[in-house]
């Protein structure tokens, strides 16, 4: 399943694809795998982006968790070091943030509210 969000990722964030281009055939041919191989994990392509962002979540959790566990600093330095890595986290994916968020607002998604 990580290998096809890895390539449906790439699909997305490129400047010639992106979520309205990105086809579900483009992405199997990309992987070389079959219509089957997708449906076992996906039942569409909104459930694929779904699981992107789901991915996404968890992985900035993953990484601001063990700040916000950190008892060991003063609470505005903490917190500092907590939105800085949120900061960082989130230039560092900029481009799969801003086409995952326009595919939001195209297909009427509110991607807070899942």
């Amino acid at each position: 399943m990580d290998e096809i969000l890895d390539a449906a990722q790439a699909l997305i964030q490129t400047q010639t694809k992106g979520y309205e281009q990105m086809t579900i055939q483009g992405l199997l041919d990309a992987l070389r795998v079959s219509k089957g191989a997708f449906y076992q994990y996906f039942d569409s392509k909104q459930a694929l982006v779904e699981a992107l962002v789901g991915r996404m979540v968890e992985q900035v959790t993953a990484a601001l968790w063990p700040l916000v566990e950190d008892k060991g600093l003063p609470a505005p330095v903490n917190l500092e070091a907590i939105f800085r890595a949120a900061v960082d986290w989130k230039n560092e994916r900029l481009d799969s943030l801003v086409e995952l968020t326009a595919c939001g607002t195209r297909t009427r998604t509110c991607w807070c509210a899942a």
